[in-house]
């Protein structure tokens, strides 16, 4: 007779694997067990992990620089209340990945941190602290974007980089004396050996975060006559934020790198932990950092030297970073909304009056003046143009006040983050308190406000030319 009971085992076996795998979906569905694939990008430099991967039953960062100090990654989750719910330390392997299991997960959100190290015995340097969240709407899992992302985004909408645009940010400025013969020395002998203009944004983004300090005692001083130039900052190797983005816009720009300083907010830059209420709702708030674009390769780069540098003069005493990072490195748009918001993208703009014209060109709009039917003209040879025109074409504000101690009107216009103080019929100006002087005062022409262009507006960075071969036309 045969074997029935031998024949029948296979059988069975298959029955078992079959209800087991069962199981195994039945409960992978009800637990998150398996995730469905999605990515999130961090940067495009070969100094910094590329990405995350979430992907059935582990979470992947890829594209780990070919470097020892990432031989090591560290991935924390926390959950809405704080609490750590995984803390995994895996190794990379010989495609750059890291890879980490994640055996459940309920519904709700979890904060991402990652940390790398060339020993897991020694301390891990911060990648993401808790800035990225994880979290589960409906029945998906998602990366949830940052508020900050939507003003970023359109911010990087007006970038130019058009010729005229690109000569414009290679030229020195208030505070960026990018011809001034240390920056030039400098600049050439940091990029000497660099053979594409990459390497040599790189190379002055390493040797600014190497060997500048930043200034704790300062901040905490508020001082404001302290020096934030380009040249200032290289003499003392100490300097905030402004001066940090002012000698590495100097640097690049002497190197031949076309560059921009960025104003906005950076959660923790001014010691609060959140988002101002105007990062939600569009309101007004007021700007805590400044950072850096270059324009390599077709594209503009971001970079916050600030925050990759570890060197800090804190209560009298300097303490030394011994190692940079490359967290803000020509990172994407999403991980760097994780923390900054730009409220100042510094975006070329060109602008073109005509004497005793009644219409102006933005860009390549035409726009009539609004103001009485002023018009520019030319007084005692000066370009007198219409100044609230001017302000609202740049996103400003202007204000005036007839002040009761004196026989004056003050205006006070606000723009491209910069104060600017003057008084009608009066040479003094200032600007962010710095004492400047028209060569022929402010004056009331039919009821508006009119302001030599040259005087005025090269004070605050912006570059004012006369082509008289197009009708006797100023930029």
């Amino acid at each position: 007779m045969p074997n029935t009971t031998s024949q029948s085992r296979p059988f069975r076996v298959m029955i078992i694997i079959v209800l087991l795998f069962a199981l195994f979906l039945a409960i992978s569905n009800r637990t998150g067990f398996m995730f469905e694939e999605i990515h999130y990008e961090f940067s495009y430099s070969s100094q910094f992990p590329k990405g995350i991967t979430l992907s059935g039953v582990s979470l992947t960062v890829h594209g780990v620089p070919d470097n020892p100090d990432y031989r090591y990654m560290m991935l924390i989750l926390k959950d809405s209340d704080g609490t750590v719910v995984y803390r995994k330390t895996a190794s990379g392997n010989k495609k750059g990945e890291a890879r980490f299991l994640i055996r459940y997960l309920s519904g709700g959100s979890y904060t991402i941190s990652l940390y790398h190290s060339f020993k897991q015995n020694t301390p891990f340097l911060s990648d993401i602290d808790e800035g990225l969240t994880l979290a589960k709407e409906e029945d998906r899992w998602v990366f949830s974007d940052s508020p900050a992302l939507a003003m970023n985004q359109k911010a990087a909408e007006g970038e130019r980089n058009d010729e005229r645009a690109l000569s414009f940010y290679l030229l020195p400025e208030d505070g960026i004396q990018s011809t001034d013969s240390t920056i030039t020395s400098l600049a050439e002998a940091l990029t000497r050996e660099q053979n594409d203009p990459y390497s040599r944004v790189l190379a002055v983004h390493d040797w600014v975060c190497s060997n500048i300090t930043y200034d704790y005692d300062q901040l905490a001083q508020k001082a404001d006559h302290y020096e934030y130039s380009a040249t200032s900052v290289l003499k003392s190797r100490s300097n905030v934020c402004e001066g940090f983005a002012n000698l590495t816009v100097a640097l690049l720009r002497a190197a031949g790198i076309p560059s921009k300083k960025i104003i906005g907010y950076a959660v923790g830059a001014d010691g609060n932990q959140g988002w101002p209420q105007g990062v939600y709702d569009g309101s007004e708030f007021q700007s805590n950092h400044a950072w850096v674009e270059a324009f390599v390769n077709g594209r503009w780069i971001i970079m916050d030297p600030t925050w990759d540098s570890f060197n800090v003069f804190k209560n009298v005493e300097a303490e030394s970073g011994e190692v940079i990072r490359h967290r803000y490195f020509d990172v994407t748009q999403e991980l760097f909304a994780l923390d900054h918001a730009v409220t100042d993208s510094n975006n070329f703009s060109s602008l073109f009056l005509y004497i005793n014209y009644p219409e102006y060109q933005s860009n390549s709009e035409w726009k009539e003046f609004d103001e009485n039917g002023t018009v520019p003209i030319v007084q005692n040879d000066s370009i007198m143009v219409p100044l609230r025109t001017i302000m609202e074409e740049m996103n400003g504000t202007l204000q005036l006040e007839q002040e009761k101690y004196s026989n004056y009107t003050k205006a006070t216009c606000n723009v491209n983050n910069h104060n600017i103080q003057m008084w009608l019929d009066y040479e003094t100006f200032y600007v962010d308190g710095r004492e400047c002087r028209f060569e022929t005062p402010p004056q009331e022409i039919n009821g508006s406000i009119m302001v030599p262009v040259r005087s005025l507006f090269e004070a605050i960075g912006c570059r004012v030319e006369w082509d008289g071969k197009e009708g006797n036309q100023p930029a």
